[in-house]
């Protein structure tokens, strides 16, 4: 597996972190959460506000990743680094894009967060709430 491969699948499990997911165990066990805590290169993955098949409530549970068969994300996917991109077409030279904490920055003072939310005012911020809107929507 190459490097750039890896990196991209670490970035994609760390994507999930404050997500509402499904995780199987191996066992067939199933229990929906949010995910707070995913270590990547274990697979150890801890939800909060988990309920299994059976309907019963866990505040907090941990699952080693030895016992992970699958973890399925229950809302939409976005790639922030994808929506970084576009922005960048739009607004050039005026786009970062900080892959951990998953934060877009335009013109040093706008901030999109991983949900989508545009922090900032003014007719820049509305022209980047536009595009992230159009974006969303796809």
């Amino acid at each position: 597996m190459s490097l750039a491969f890896k990196n991209r699948v670490i970035n994609e499990l760390l994507n999930l972190v404050d997500k509402e997911v499904e995780v199987v165990t191996v066992q067939g066990k199933s229990y929906k959460g949010k995910i707070v805590g995913i270590e990547p290169e274990s697979f150890n993955v801890v939800l909060s506000d988990a309920k299994d098949a059976e309907n019963n409530s866990y505040p907090l549970i941990a699952l080693h990743g030895t016992v992970v068969g699958e973890i399925k994300l229950l809302g939409q996917y976005y790639n922030l680094k994808e929506l970084a991109d576009k922005l960048e077409k739009i607004f050039p030279r005026l786009v970062s894009y900080d892959e951990s904490s998953k934060i877009i920055i335009v013109a040093d003072k706008i901030k999109v967060h991983r949900d989508g939310t545009v922090e900032g005012t003014g007719p820049l911020a509305d022209k980047v709430r536009a595009a992230c809107n159009e974006f969303f929507k796809q």
